[in-house]
């Protein structure tokens, strides 16, 4: 049996209008933990992360992100188990 480096999740949900849903969320989760930039909020959720982005044309659309503590021994796990993998991206404050 293999070994998973899941170590949390983060949920991105797209929405028409951040400004307008930002209030919705904020009521139903308290004010948000960060502010990525403009358009962008996250809130902590227990060992997880939901992030709401102004995204219009993903509107329908979601991101779950799982959080590891090694990429490179998960993206093994994944592909030794049939998954297909893209290469994994850097972009410096995290690999993808």
């Amino acid at each position: 049996m293999h070994k998973y480096y899941f170590n949390g999740v983060i949920t991105v949900i797209h929405v028409h209008d951040y400004s307008v849903l930002r209030k919705w969320y904020t009521k139903l989760l308290g004010e948000h933990a960060m502010a990525l930039e403009q358009g962008i909020g996250e809130w902590n959720i227990g060992a997880g992360w939901l992030q709401v982005t102004e995204s219009p044309i993903y509107v329908g659309y979601s991101v779950v992100i799982l959080r590891v503590d090694n990429i490179i021994a998960q993206k093994e796990i994944c592909e030794s188990k049939g998954c297909s993998i893209s290469e994994i991206q850097d972009f410096g404050f995290i690999p993808l």
